[in-house]
């Protein structure tokens, strides 16, 4: 039986936590979906994670 490897990773909440697993998903090279109940949120995650780069 072959495993396909993972591609996208889906993370659902971009607050402190989310937005640091995704921003460390990322770096590792895998397709992150980000997502919340608010677009402030994600526009906020965003910028975290472009000031850390």
């Amino acid at each position: 039986m072959e495993v396909e490897a993972i591609k996208i990773i889906s993370v659902f909440g971009a607050g402190t936590v989310g937005h640091g697993i995704a921003q460390i998903m990322a770096q590792q090279g895998y397709k992150v979906l980000l997502g919340d109940v608010r677009q402030e949120l994600l526009d906020a995650a965003l910028d975290r994670v472009k000031r850390s780069l």
